[in-house]
């Protein structure tokens, strides 16, 4: 683990102390909250590892009493074409990656169709409440 200074850790504790709250005041208003837990997109097509942080947060908010039942909905997005697969060759190839811009988004927007069909799945959706009220014993934590 690389170097942390004493103000990048508390940075990071703030940063997240904060949004752990602003996580639990979204949950207490009803908002639905989308998330990805692989942390971003794969470039390759391939699955990522998960990335729990959120998940924690989203329990945790839960656990702190909050008066509204959370449902985890798990989504697919998908196309048939990978779009990153050719500069993703190119950069395995020596090319240096070039950094996103706006032009790089508009012009992948233009060319969307060239992708193939687009799909979306939804998984069962998990009722985190009665997960735990299964799974952990009464009075204690997880």
């Amino acid at each position: 683990m690389p170097f942390l200074s004493a103000e990048a850790l508390l940075g990071n504790r703030l940063y997240s102390t904060i949004f752990r709250e602003y996580l639990s005041l979204l949950f207490e208003r009803g908002y639905s909250v989308k998330y990805y837990t692989e942390g971003g997109r794969s470039r390759t097509g391939r699955l990522l590892p998960p990335k729990t942080g959120m998940l924690v947060m989203t329990i945790q908010s839960l656990l702190r009493g909050i008066d509204r039942p959370l449902t985890l909905v798990p989504v697919y997005l998908g196309y048939e074409h990978v779009m990153e697969v050719g500069t993703y060759h190119k950069e395995l190839s020596g090319s240096a990656k070039k950094n996103e811009s706006i032009f790089g988004v508009l012009k992948a927007i233009k060319s969307l169709r060239n992708y193939g069909n687009g799909y979306v799945n939804f998984g069962d959706p998990i009722n985190i409440n009665s997960y735990l009220n299964e799974k952990v014993p009464s009075g204690k934590k997880p």
